[in-house]
């Protein structure tokens, strides 16, 4: 088996559950004290827990909104985000998209976010989906370079509030 198929099969892609939330909170504050860490501004100067508190992800979770990617061995999840049939960011353009909302993964796991990426992908295309849309600020350089070199394409900016993004997609084989 090739390294590569064996790391995909050591972790599953599922919905989250309310037992998951915590370890999903914990996720995304570690990824914000990182940001401040690293000088990147994102969640971490956004006021994020009050833009999405608690109640958003419980209601993603209720929803079936909610996935996770987490360890086999361990239950452990590692990355995680919320699917959507939308985004107000995005102009109705007739695309038959998902939106992905409130990516994170794990600081201690190279790679799980591009492996929770592919899924998502995965999971659209048996949608019957013909992309995979996301965004990040326009001013955080590090993950637009990670976007672009996980195959997505920038397709404009667009903004709510004090945010401006740059709206990304990867369009997905059938």
């Amino acid at each position: 088996m090739r390294g590569e198929e064996k790391r995909l099969e050591s972790y599953e892609f599922r919905r989250g559950t309310r037992q998951d939330a915590q370890q999903i909170f914990d996720l995304i504050q570690a990824r914000m004290d990182w940001m401040d860490r690293q000088g990147i501004c994102q969640w971490n100067t956004e006021d994020y827990w009050s833009i999405f508190p608690r109640a958003y992800y419980f209601t993603a979770i209720a929803e079936g909104r909610l996935f996770v990617l987490a360890q086999k061995c361990q239950n452990r999840i590692v990355s995680a985000g919320v699917l959507a049939a939308g985004d107000e960011l995005w102009e109705e353009d007739g695309e038959d998209a998902v939106y992905l909302h409130n990516f994170v993964a794990a600081l201690d796991q190279k790679g799980v976010g591009a492996v929770f990426l592919q899924k998502c992908e995965e999971f659209a295309t048996s949608q019957g989906k013909r992309a995979l849309r996301l965004d990040c600020n326009a001013s955080n350089k590090t993950l637009n370079t990670y976007y672009a070199r996980q195959g997505y394409v920038a397709m404009g900016r667009g903004g709510v509030g004090n945010y401006q993004g740059v709206k990304w997609e990867k369009r997905l084989g059938r």
